[in-house]
């Protein structure tokens, strides 16, 4: 594909392919970015899976800017690390199966702000949320332990 080597070859590729250092603090950026979403993300799973009993409103007031945060600095660091060897990750299947996992974590955040969060006044207090916010929830617990599962196979396929 012409726009992999395209960005594979561009300057921003060049320059963090050259850069062992750059490199590394893009790895580290986006591992502590990956933690941190990640983490976050589990704490708000198991409330909505109904597993704790925080308040919901005051549990979003601190998850929300984390996550918000936190998959910035990973999109941007991620991109920035592929556009080092694009071809390469292109082809590997474990970063394919990485990219469609994140694809679907974000159809279900989305599928949450736009669905159940919308009730969340009638809901928020309750011991057992409701049906899409227990879904959503175990979507994402099984998604993020899927893709991080899967961008620690990438250096070995």
């Amino acid at each position: 594909m012409d726009w992999l080597a395209a960005l594979e070859n561009s300057a921003l590729g060049e320059l963090i392919r050259r850069s062992a250092m750059l490199y590394a603090a893009l790895q580290v950026g986006h591992l502590l970015a990956m933690a941190a979403l990640v983490g976050a993300g589990l704490v708000l799973d198991v409330r909505l899976l109904g597993l704790t009993r925080m308040p919901l409103a005051q549990l979003l007031r601190f998850t929300d800017p984390l996550l918000q945060t936190a998959a910035t600095v990973a999109l941007v660091t991620g991109i920035a690390m592929f556009s080092s060897e694009a071809t390469t990750m292109a082809a590997n299947p474990a970063f394919k199966v990485k990219i469609v996992l994140l694809g679907m974590l974000v159809g279900n955040a989305l599928g949450f702000q736009f669905g159940a969060r919308r009730s969340l006044a009638s809901w928020a207090d309750a011991v057992i949320p409701p049906l899409a916010a227990r879904v959503a929830g175990i979507i994402a617990i099984i998604g993020w332990i899927s893709t991080v599962t899967a961008a620690r196979l990438i250096a070995f396929l």
